[in-house]
């Protein structure tokens, strides 16, 4: 299903409200340049822009989001929906999707490392295949808690080349990095090596279920 870059920037106000004395200005994002005009957004009638959090999700840089205040000491993943309806949007995003996402992320990871062997040893390869099966199927059969919900925030958005209007939710998951450290290692304990081959590829799939456990990421779906 085609996404729609959503609006991530904060947007001209053109009158204050009570307690305000300025508005911001309006920024050039990433989703303004893609063609959308923002219309509406939480907090907007206070004179409130559009959080950090939110212009890195839609516009998919989660380099900078890990490198937000939201993220110290924690993993997160962002849930984005759209569509016509705010209720049902909001309770799409609230609905705690990232633990799922979590084991998902980490299984494909493994799996992408297994199909990047090399041709030049089949006792190595043949044991990296072995681990990597055995890794998945125990994560498969797992479920990372502790995912806390960090916050919420909606748009309505313009697309510019067919006038339809829309809304965009976003939701915004942490876990801690011990927390989810400590389930990881109690996963990966369940994987023996039986061979000196078999754990030397089992200490490279923990290092890719690493990495990618602490990276940032997104859920996207339209919500009709």
């Amino acid at each position: 299903m085609k996404k729609i870059i959503l609006i991530a920037g904060a947007a001209l106000i053109c009158s204050c409200v009570i307690g305000c004395a300025s508005a911001p200005a309006k920024p050039e994002t990433a989703a303004q340049v893609s063609g959308t005009e923002l219309l509406d957004w939480q907090g907007s009638e206070f004179g409130k822009g559009v959080p950090d959090w939110v212009e890195c999700v839609s516009s998919q840089n989660y380099e900078k989001l890990n490198a937000l205040p939201e993220a110290k000491d924690k993993s997160l993943i962002a849930v984005e929906g759209y569509g016509d309806d705010r209720d049902l949007l909001r309770i799409w995003v609230e609905t705690d999707r990232a633990s799922g996402e979590m084991t998902n992320r980490i299984e494909q990871a493994v799996t992408r490392e297994s199909g990047t062997v090399a041709s030049g040893n089949k006792d190595s390869n043949d044991a990296k295949i072995k681990m990597a099966k055995a890794v998945t199927g125990a994560f498969s059969q797992s479920k990372i808690n502790g995912f806390q919900r960090l916050s919420t925030f909606w748009t309505q958005v313009k697309r510019k080349a067919d006038g339809v209007v829309e809304y965009r939710y976003y939701a915004l998951f942490g876990i801690d990095n011990n927390v989810l450290d400590e389930q990881i290692a109690l996963v990966m304990g369940k994987v023996e090596a039986k061979t000196e081959k078999e754990q030397i590829a089992l200490d490279e799939i923990n290092r890719v279920v690493q990495l990618s456990a602490h990276k940032a990421g997104v859920i996207t779906s339209e919500v009709r």
